[in-house]
């Protein structure tokens, strides 16, 4: 009787197989939910690595291009200044 109570999604499957595509639905969103996070950290750490090398460059007067500023720094210093 145990090994039937253990297998009971595969025995659910073979009468109608509901459960088990509830289960396999359930597991689809969590792998998809664990995409979607993924993307955005990335995101977030990539946007925050970009602020930080904008910060370094004005701190340290570093430019590879002198007196000439990129629209991204442009952005970020009006943005900061108005707060």
């Amino acid at each position: 009787m145990r090994a039937i109570k253990y297998n009971e999604a595969y025995i659910s499957f073979l009468n109608n197989g509901t459960t088990f595509q509830k289960e396999s639905i359930r597991k689809e969103k969590i792998e998809l939910n664990m995409k979607v996070f993924s993307i955005l950290y990335l995101l977030v750490i990539a946007i925050i690595t970009l602020f930080m090398i904008l910060e370094v460059k004005h701190e340290y007067n570093i430019d590879i291009f002198p007196n000439f500023n990129t629209p991204f720094d442009d952005v970020y210093f009006s943005v900061k200044k108005a707060f």
